[in-house]
């Protein structure tokens, strides 16, 4: 097999290393195949998730020569490339005619009226909007063969409508396309594909007017587009998205959207691809391939850096291809054994992840040797240690670096799975492990990524009294009788909220700077810890969570986070392999061993909300996001003493 120095991030089109994708492809085949249309499928899912990959499976399966439907692929990017977003409409448009009048040659003469219909009807749109005549307008008819003037002269102009087109196309859409006629078509796909590359306010312009248009007998629409994206294109019309007009934005998404499907990222099996990529680059043989320690070790670094998605794993494997070119460049010596590629590989994992701890490391390879001296040049502060005779060494340091960047709070367990891959594979024969992993580190210098984001600059404690003031307000709203005290503000702050059995609730915020230092991460810490009553204890997790009276006690509260998770305006703990957790019970269920040693069923939470300025923390939904917070936890332990 010849070798290849890189991995392609172009899309699939074929089921070969899918991320063992291809039952949900052919469900949706399935599900499209006998679909009545009009109708409209959204892929959603985060950048590099495989949304282009699955639009191709799909035409792939779809559309192609002797399959059952026509297939259309609009990549709105490229139209909007150098264009206004009428013009992009027009573009659009003028592709969808094209696809159509080339599928039927008796047709071609209707199809060729209808597009100069659109283009008269666009042309139109545009001037009204912009109050000038657009030259872009006329230069687009030109650009697609159509004559500038549209007109003869003699022919009574009139305005076309959209009932005027919609009628046009569907005599034609008709003419090839009918399920119960074998000589036809069963119907036209179009896929639309980034959207969420536009600027959003265009994306719902566009999904606006193609829906509008196109709603028609036979057409299915697939979309890649995400409900966040919706949100944003809508505040200009609805202003900023809170509880009062939520109902909005969700009504408008689901006017547009009859079917949300969003890509099962969690369920991928990315294993057999990472392997097959890691072999044709030449950094494993076929054989070592086949190793179970091989496979281990390789799916751990991956899934505690990249995780699942597939574009993240793509830039891993490549920056490693890169390195590992570099260095056979610099040395003979092409057969490292297998535990240093090992460690090489969980570097380079680091690096594209977590540059932050990469650049730690390069300073400080051995991470058992971190000590005082590495947390002063760090600038941290050990709230936990208090004597000079304490210990101070790396997981200490990865607290301390934890408590000042969320980012690194929230993937602590895979930067710590890393560690591991790095200490459990240095050879027992190595005496210096500080320069044996300098060694290893010099490979991956060339490809560090140091960037340098605006920064942001805020006074921690006019932060925390502007909290505590919106905050305050907000609850003496919605909890009039509660009784109350402020924590001192050092900088940190919160509440003590008093309980009917006259114990307290404690709430910490914790304002940070990202690792970046170009956000500011709101720590919201929630003292929610709760004993199991004593015909509980013992008892598996999952069944204390099953209990009736137990569910009674979390459900409130698991509402409220998972109603603020879906908005993404608050992030919670980040477990192995990138598994975020939208509600509590989720969460409760991934903490069984913590929860099962200590009889509780539920623990501590801990949320953030990440944002570009102090000001932004006293936007409504904000305000009214960490108020809910508080006021479902309070409740919640208010509802635990009545169990306990």
């Amino acid at each position: 097999m010849k070798i290849r120095s890189s991995i392609s991030d172009t899309p699939l089109d074929l089921p070969a290393n899918d991320f063992g994708t291809e039952q949900y492809v052919q469900g949706l085949v399935q599900f499209i195949s006998h679909s009545s249309a009009p109708i409209t499928i959204a892929l959603q899912g985060e950048w590099g998730s495989g949304k282009t990959s699955l639009m191709n499976r799909l035409y792939n399966d779809l559309c192609t020569v002797g399959k059952d439907f026509i297939g259309i692929n609009i990549n709105t990017w490229e139209y909007s490339m150098l264009a206004t977003p009428e013009e992009t409409v027009v573009k659009i448009i003028a592709q969808l005619v094209r696809e159509i009048s080339g599928s039927d040659p008796k047709s071609r003469n209707a199809t060729l009226r209808i597009f100069k219909s659109i283009v008269n009807f666009s042309y139109r749109v545009g001037r009204e909007a912009m109050k000038v005549a657009s030259p872009a307008a006329a230069m687009l008819v030109e650009g697609v063969g159509m004559p500038t003037e549209l007109g003869d002269g003699n022919e009574k102009s009139r305005n076309v409508t959209l009932t005027d087109l919609r009628e046009a196309l569907t005599q034609s859409i008709e003419a090839i396309c009918d399920p119960n006629d074998p000589k036809k078509k069963d119907g036209i796909v179009i896929f639309v594909d980034d959207l969420d590359r536009l600027n959003p306010p265009v994306a719902v312009q566009i999904l606006e007017l193609l829906k509008n248009i196109f709603t028609l007998n036979h057409c299915i629409f697939v979309l890649a587009i995400d409900y966040d994206v919706v949100v944003k294109g809508l505040e200009p019309k609805f202003g900023k998205l809170g509880s009062s007009n939520e109902r909005e934005f969700r009504s408008f998404f689901d006017k547009i959207i009859q079917v949300p499907f969003q890509l099962p990222v969690n369920n991928y099996q990315p294993m057999d691809f990472v392997l097959d990529s890691l072999e044709s680059i030449g950094y494993i043989t076929h054989v070592e391939r086949g190793l179970p320690k091989v496979q281990s070790v390789i799916a751990k670094v991956v899934v505690s850096s990249a995780g699942k998605n597939p574009r993240s794993i793509k830039r891993l494997i490549n920056t490693l291809s890169l390195n590992d070119c570099i260095a056979r460049c610099c040395t003979k010596n092409e057969n490292d054994p297998l535990e240093a590629k090992f460690i090489n590989f969980a570097f380079v994992a680091m690096q594209v992840c977590f540059p932050k701890i990469y650049n730690i490391l390069v300073a400080n390879p051995v991470f058992e040797k971190w000590d005082k001296s590495v947390a002063a040049k760090l600038n941290l502060h050990l709230g936990s240690v208090k004597e000079e005779d304490e210990e101070v060494n790396g997981d200490v340091i990865l607290d301390a670096l934890c408590r000042k960047d969320t980012y690194i709070a929230k993937n602590q367990y895979n930067i710590i799975s890393l560690f591991k891959v790095i200490s459990d594979n240095i050879p027992a024969s190595i005496g210096d492990k500080e320069e044996y992993l300098r060694t290893i580190l010099k490979r991956s210098a060339s490809t560090s990524i140091d960037p340098t984001p605006e920064k942001v600059e805020f006074d921690r404690k006019a932060l925390i009294y502007a909290l505590h003031d919106n905050v305050e307000d907000y609850i003496c709203k919605k909890l009039p009788d509660h009784g109350y005290k402020k924590k001192k503000n050092t900088g940190n702050g919160g509440f003590f909220i008093y309980l009917p059995d006259e114990s307290s609730f404690e709430v910490v915020f914790q304002p940070e700077l990202t690792g970046d230092e170009d956000r500011i991460a709101l720590s919201i810490w929630l003292k929610t810890e709760n004993e199991r009553p004593e015909r509980l204890k013992g008892m598996p997790l999952e069944e204390v969570l099953e209990d009736e009276a137990v569910s009674e006690v979390l459900k409130p509260m698991n509402e409220t986070v998972k109603k603020y998770r879906e908005l993404g305006l608050i992030d919670g703990r980040t477990f192995d392999g990138g598994k975020k957790c939208d509600n509590i019970i989720e969460e409760f269920e991934l903490r069984k061993v913590e929860l099962g040693w200590h009889e509780l069923y539920s623990g501590n939470l801990e949320f953030w909300i990440n944002l570009k300025s102090p000001s932004d923390f006293e936007e409504p939904i904000v305000v009214e996001a960490i108020g809910e917070l508080v006021i479902a936890a309070y409740k919640l332990n208010c509802r635990a003493l009545e169990l306990a």
